[in-house]
Formats: C-alpha cells, structure tokens, sequence
C-alpha cells in the first residue's frame, strides 16, 4: 500500500466517533500470550502494547487485556497520532477524542510514541499534533520514560528533503521538552 491508500482504507473504517476503532485482539490466543509474559518475566524484559490497530487499537481494550493477564512486566505505549481522524482532503485531526482516548493509556505506560509530521513555528510546533498538550498529560500522570519520536514522512512533498525534515522534527521534539523544563 502507498501512504495514500493506507490513509484512504483508515478512513474508510473511520467515523467522528471511537467506535470507528477494530476492536482486533492481540494477535493469538490469550495462553500464547501468557506464555509469552512468563517468558519475559523470567528474562526481566518489559513488553508494552502500543494502541494499534494490529495489536489493539481502544484504550478500554488495551487496559481490559492488560487486567485480565496480569503481569509486571506488561504496560503500554501511548501513540495519540494513532487516534487520528482525517478531513475530507487527507489531512491528519489529532482532536479532543484522541487525547482523551489516550489520557487512560498513560498510567500504564513504559514508553510513548510522539509523532510529528511537519515543524513549524520556527520548528517549534508541528502542524498537527498539539505537542504541550500531549506534554501536559505525561506531567499529569507523572510519566517521564522515553519518548520515542516517530517522524511521519509519508506527508511530505516530494520536494522536500526526508533527512532534513527529520532533524527539523527532533528540534521540534527538543524544543518542547526543554521549555518544560
């Protein structure tokens, strides 16, 4: 699939509202996966669930599982781009639904995927996720592990350079962790 016809198949499984989401269950069945914890238990190795749609795409899926297996070493990794809806242009909304879709994730969570698309404002902000928004949450809910920056290059134009908008979107990401600081 193209970034395009991935974009088009997301919409067409989407509406306004979160009900939108698959409700797909963690690849294979519930014993594989506590084998798979006991295994990484014995290895001291933390495993996380990002929200998804290969894995499990709601919150409320995503923390059901997590309670029903029970593990120390089970936690999630928040990805609010991941709740996007798009306008009728293909233009990526990271709106209220999708920050208070995440906000329940956050608590749990070991790791966190930001993704930014396009720096702007002086590199900044991006153009469409409301980064101290998302910072205000971690604060809230007092996560300070990694932040992994995931940069969206299938929005880019063609003109221009994929390796300069990524040192544009870790200024992005750096600018906003050290203004909290």
């Amino acid at each position: 699939f193209t970034a395009r016809e991935t974009a088009l198949e997301n919409k067409k499984q989407a509406d306004s509202k979160f009900e939108k989401y698959l409700r797909i269950p963690l690849r294979g069945e519930l014993e594989e996966s506590l084998r798979l914890l006991d295994e990484a238990e014995k290895l001291d190795v933390d495993l996380v669930l990002e929200n998804h749609n290969n894995v499990c795409l709601a919150a409320e899926e995503i923390i059901r599982l997590m309670t029903q297996l029970r593990s120390p070493r089970l936690f999630t990794c928040p990805d609010v781009f991941n709740y996007k809806t798009f306008l009728n242009d293909m233009t990526p909304v990271i709106g209220d639904d999708a920050f208070a879709e995440i906000e329940p994730l956050i608590p749990f969570a070991k790791n966190a995927h930001v993704k930014i698309c396009e720096a702007v404002d002086g590199e900044t902000q991006d153009r469409y996720l409301d980064i101290p928004r998302l910072m205000n949450l971690f604060e809230k809910y007092h996560y300070d592990g990694p932040v992994a920056l995931e940069f969206m290059w299938p929005y880019l134009s063609p003109q221009k350079d994929a390796t300069e908008e990524m040192r544009r979107a870790i200024r992005v990401l750096c600018h906003q962790i050290k203004s909290r600081r």
